[in-house]
C-alpha cells in the first residue's frame, strides 16, 4: 500500500507519515518499505493508477508491505493507528487457531486412517474420501450412507 492511502487510514497526515518512517529507519527493513522511483511513478500515471504525480504530495512516495503496514500501526501514534494495530494482533491470533484446529482435525483424520487400515475387517485399500448420500429408511426418516472412494 502507498503511504497516502495508509495516512488515511491511520488518520495521520502523509508527511508525518513519511517523517516516522525516516526517523526509525531501523524499524523498516526492505522487505517492510521501500521508496519509489521516479520510473515506477511515472508508469502509475501512464497507467491511471494515479490521477497525477501531484496526487503523491509532492514527493516520492513508499510502498509498504503488510510486515510494514504493522511497523506503522505500532510506529505512529493516531488512536486509529493504536485500533488497527489492536485489531492485526486479533486477527493473527485467531488464524493461529484456525492453524490449531486445522492440525488437530488433520491428527484426527490420520489416526481414523492408521485404524482402518489396521483393522482385521478391511481387506483393502485406505479409504481417501467420503461421500455421503441420502438414503430413506423404512420408519420414513432420512440416513446418510457412506460410500468411501479408494486409491
Amino acid at each position: 500500500m502507498l503511504d497516502r492511502d495508509l495516512a488515511e487510514l491511520f488518520s495521520v497526515k502523509a508527511i508525518r507519515l513519511r517523517e516516522q518512517v525516516k526517523r526509525n529507519p531501523d524499524k523498516f527493513p526492505a522487505h517492510f518499505m521501500f521508496q519509489l522511483t521516479e520510473t515506477e511513478v511515472e508508469i502509475m500515471v501512464s497507467q491511471n493508477a494515479i490521477p497525477s504525480k501531484k496526487h503523491l504530495g509532492g514527493a516520492l512516495p513508499y510502498a509498504f508491505s503488510e510486515y510494514g503496514v504493522l511497523q506503522l500501526a505500532n510506529v505512529l501514534k493516531s488512536n486509529a493507528a493504536v485500533q488497527i494495530s489492536i485489531k492485526i494482533i486479533e486477527i493473527f491470533v485467531r488464524i493461529k487457531q484456525m492453524l490449531t484446529d486445522t492440525l488437530g482435525l488433520k491428527l484426527e483424520i490420520e489416526e481414523i486412517r492408521k485404524k482402518v487400515q489396521n483393522s482385521i475387517f478391511w481387506s483393502g485399500p485406505i479409504i481417501e474420501v467420503f461421500v455421503l448420500y441420502p438414503i430413506r429408511l423404512r420408519s420414513g426418516c432420512t440416513s446418510c450412507l457412506v460410500i468411501s472412494s479408494s486409491r
